[in-house]
């Protein structure tokens, strides 16, 4: 199945893929737009080509989850020379775990 099928957008597409290049040293990517179009499944495909999956946490919605992403990003890099943390649908995540979230990132 071609992803040009599945993710519309061509221009996007490379725009997104210079952006995961180890060499760009980018920290956040953030995909936009409607609702079940890709975005998540497109990104971690994505990323899967510059990084080892054990160098890869999906995190979830809940706190215990944050607290694991924490632990997991204290460690070094398995197999990559980073890690990735991604987010599918984050807007969803509940108050105690975007205060985590916060914290961490502060």
């Amino acid at each position: 199945m071609d992803d040009h099928k599945i993710f519309g957008n061509c221009l996007a597409r490379e725009i997104t893929k210079k952006l995961l290049n180890p060499l760009y040293q980018r920290k956040v990517i953030a995909l936009v737009g409607p609702d079940y179009i890709g975005k998540y499944f497109y990104l971690k495909n994505e990323i899967i080509k510059f990084i080892d999956p054990v160098d890869l946490y999906e995190a979830d919605h809940n706190i215990d989850s944050i607290r694991i992403m924490h632990n997991f990003l204290l460690t070094a890099p398995a197999n990559s020379s980073y890690k990735s943390v991604i987010f599918n649908d984050a807007h969803l995540l509940n108050d105690p775990s975007q205060d985590a979230l916060l914290k961490i990132c502060e």
